[in-house]
């Protein structure tokens, strides 16, 4: 998102100046601002849907892992690191976390924004 709360909590719309500026002041995880790591098992498929609202190229990435593979309406992709979306579209990223930790997905065109990136967190004994 690209402005400020009033005092309300609300945002009443977009700050053309921070959209320009490609300086989004919230990012959403789910349509929530909440940032939860996801427990997954060991080797278990993890499929993201992605949006990319804008402005600019989203460079998509899984720190610690390949994207295994990469739909985004051509022919799937394998076994790359990092998937650039452009501003107005998407993309479906499938991956498997291989060890126990934290895995962040982030967009490297933001990461002056981690501490909000996305965590898959993986537990080997997570509950289905």
């Amino acid at each position: 998102m690209y402005g400020q709360p009033d005092q309300d909590g609300h945002i009443p719309g977009t700050d053309p100046n921070l959209t320009l500026a490609n300086a989004p002041t919230r990012m959403l995880f789910n349509g929530r601002l909440e940032h939860q790591p996801l427990a997954v098992k060991a080797g278990e498929l993890v499929r993201i849907y992605f949006v990319h609202l804008g402005p600019g190229v989203s460079s998509v990435h899984v720190i610690g892992t390949i994207l295994d593979q990469v739909f985004d309406g051509q022919e799937p992709v394998h076994g790359v690191q990092t998937w650039a979306v452009p501003a107005g579209s998407g993309a479906i990223f499938e991956f498997v976390v291989p060890a126990p930790g934290l895995f962040y997905f982030v967009d490297h065109d933001r990461l002056a924004y981690l501490p909000f990136g996305f965590v898959v967190s993986l537990d080997a004994s997570a509950e289905e």
